[in-house]
């Protein structure tokens, strides 16, 4: 549920957490257990006086396990800004996602006497730029209702 601490400031924060249950018959790989996991996000949005908008979003994956191994914990957070011009007809907005480059994949797997270090890196960080124009009145146009029924009704 969004909290507005201030009329020009929403935030929204959300605390999740998980249990699981897995089990492995396979021959010479056979286990069995449960893990436990949590998120943490924040949501801030700031519309301050001009028609400029700011977003912060950010999250934390804790340290999860599974039966077989953990996940490390990873974290980041995005900006982005809008501005609107011209009567609110064109809108400008920037932003970058992933800042700390720390959205990846960790996980150490020990079974038995064999241990492995998952690691999956990627390219996660972007910036965006976004310009739009509406045109037009911004009116929205009712058109006549044109179904069977109501043309049955009018013969």
């Amino acid at each position: 549920m969004p909290y507005q601490p201030v009329k020009w400031w929403t935030m929204q924060l959300s605390f999740d957490t998980y249990f699981s249950s897995e089990e492995s018959n396979i021959q010479n790989f056979a286990y069995s257990g449960t893990g436990f996991g949590y998120d943490i996000n924040l949501y801030q949005n700031v519309e301050l006086k001009g028609n400029w908008k700011f977003s912060m979003n950010g999250f934390y994956t804790g340290r999860s396990t599974t039966p077989n191994g953990f996940s490390v914990a990873t974290y980041d957070f995005s900006l982005s800004a809008k501005k609107s011009l011209l009567d609110k007809k064109l809108q400008l907005a920037a932003g970058c996602s992933n800042i700390l480059k720390k959205s990846l994949y960790n996980h150490t797997t020990q079974v038995n006497n064999v241990s492995t270090d998952w690691t999956n890196r990627w390219e996660t960080r972007r910036f965006s730029l976004q310009i739009t124009y509406y045109f037009g009145s911004g009116k929205g146009k009712q058109v006549k209702a044109t179904s069977l029924d109501e043309e049955t009704n009018r013969i």
